[in-house]
C-alpha cells in the first residue's frame, strides 16, 4: 500500500472518527495530524488524542517515509540554507526512470529514479545554469536539464518560525512578519512551524516547499 493510498484512508478514518468531538477537541486532533504525518517526533505531534486507527495509519506513513530515504533525498527542513535563489514551478507530465518531464521547464535527468505520480506539483532551486534542487511532496531530487528551457523568477529562502492571529501573519527567522489574507489563512494557519519557505518580494508571493504551494502576501513589516 503506498503513500498516497494511506493518506486517504487517513482522511476517511478522520471523518469516522470526527462523529460527536467538540470544536476544540477537533482542532486539537487535526494539529496533531498535521504534524505527525510531517513527523511522529514534531513537538505538535500528541498521537495519544488520536483514534488508535489513526494512529496506526500515521505510524505506516512515517515508516514509509522513512524507508523510501536515502541519501540523495534528505527532508526539506534540513536540507535549505538561507539564500538569495532562482527558482521555477511546474508539475510533472511524464517520468520514465529517471528522465523527467516539467510542465514548460524542459526535461531532467534526476540522479536516482523517480517513482512519483504525474501531475505532481514540483519548486526547482537552480544550482547552476543546467542543474536544479526539485523538491516534490517535501523530498529533493538532484537534477540536471538535458532538454529544454527554464523559466526561473528570484526568491530569497527563509525559515517560518511562528504562526500569528490564526495564520493571518507569519514570522521568519530574520524577524520579517508577512501578513496575509483572511483567504490565504486556511493554508498558513495549519501550516506547522519551522518550515523552509521562499519568498518572492517582486511578486509578492510566498511558497511552501514542502506543500508545493504558493501564497500571496498581502503586506510585510520589518
Amino acid at each position: 500500500m503506498n503513500y498516497k493510498i494511506l493518506f486517504i484512508i487517513l482522511t476517511f478514518s478522520f471523518v469516522d472518527f470526527a462523529m460527536g468531538q467538540t470544536i476544540e477537541e477537533l482542532e486539537a486532533q487535526l494539529k496533531s495530524m498535521s504534524a505527525c504525518k510531517i513527523s511522529l517526533d514534531h513537538n505538535a505531534c500528541d498521537l495519544n488524542i488520536l483514534d488508535p486507527d489513526i494512529r496506526d495509519i500515521l505510524i505506516r506513513i512515517n515508516n514509509f517515509n522513512t524507508n523510501n530515504f536515502d541519501a540523495e533525498t534528505p527532508r526539506t527542513d534540513n536540507s535549505l540554507a538561507t539564500e538569495q535563489v532562482n527558482y521555477f514551478t511546474g508539475s510533472i507530465s511524464n517520468a520514465d526512470g529517471k528522465k523527467v518531464d516539467i510542465f514548460g521547464q524542459g526535461t531532467w535527468q534526476f540522479a536516482s529514479e523517480y517513482f512519483g505520480l504525474h501531475f505532481e506539483d514540483v519548486i526547482g532551486i537552480m544550482n547552476s545554469d543546467r542543474t536544479a534542487s526539485i523538491y516534490i511532496n517535501g523530498y529533493v531530487h538532484y537534477a540536471t536539464l538535458i532538454d529544454g528551457d527554464v523559466i526561473t523568477s528570484t526568491g530569497e529562502i527563509r525559515n517560518v518560525v511562528q504562526i500569528i492571529s490564526e495564520g493571518s501573519v507569519l514570522k521568519l527567522d530574520d524577524g520579517t512578519l508577512l501578513e496575509f489574507s483572511s483567504y490565504d489563512k486556511f493554508d498558513t494557519g495549519w501550516w506547522l512551524p519551522p518550515y523552509r519557505v521562499i519568498v518572492d518580494y517582486s511578486s509578492m508571493d510566498m511558497w511552501n516547499i514542502s506543500e508545493g504551494k504558493k501564497v500571496w502576501i498581502q503586506s510585510i513589516v520589518q
